[in-house]
């Protein structure tokens, strides 16, 4: 029980973290295709 814990949390970590740097760079695209930062 306790190892499949740990694998969820890691599970959990790394789909996070991908969503996480998804939106980031989605972010970051958005504002150089839109000049840049102020």
């Amino acid at each position: 029980a306790f190892l499949s814990f740990i694998s969820m949390q890691l599970q959990f970590c790394s789909v996070f973290f991908t969503f996480s740097l998804g939106t980031r760079t989605h972010y970051f695209g958005r504002t150089i295709l839109h000049g840049g930062a102020k």
